[in-house]
This record gives C-alpha cells, structure tokens and sequence, in this order.
C-alpha cells in the first residue's frame, strides 16, 4: 500500500515546521468555506457558464481536503 505523501512529509519535518502546516492547512479551509458560499452567490446574481460550478466546486472541494489533511498531521 501507497504511503500517504502528506502524512510521510509530516514524519520529516522539524518542530518549527509543524504550527506553519497547522496554520497553512487552516488558511486553505478557511478559503474554502469562504470560496464556495460566495461562488453560488456570484452565479445567483451574474451567472456564468454551467461547467464552471461543478468544476470550481470540486477544486474547492480538493482544497478543504489537503487543508484538513494538513492539519490532521500536525498531531
């Protein structure tokens, strides 16, 4: 089984390293929660082509993730 790469980077970092993956991880889910509410918003009240809510949906979806798995480390 595939090591997870977030997880095996986390092994390797110092101390220091550690609050600025807490803090990096917290900034992107804190974006993300931030990103999506405002995306529906700019479609309810501009509108833009159907492809872009689902593609940009997902990438904030990814982003959330990788922000939780960074926080999820620093343990």
């Amino acid at each position: 089984m595939v090591d997870d790469p977030l997880q095996s980077l986390s092994k390797e970092l110092t101390v220091p390293q550690k609050p600025f993956l807490n803090t990096l991880g917290f900034l992107m889910q804190f974006a993300a929660l931030t990103f999506l509410p405002l995306l529906i918003l700019w479609q309810l009240n501009f509108g833009f082509r159907l492809i872009w809510m689902p593609a940009l949906t997902t990438a904030g979806v990814i982003v959330f993730y990788v922000g939780h798995r960074l926080r999820e480390n620093d343990e």
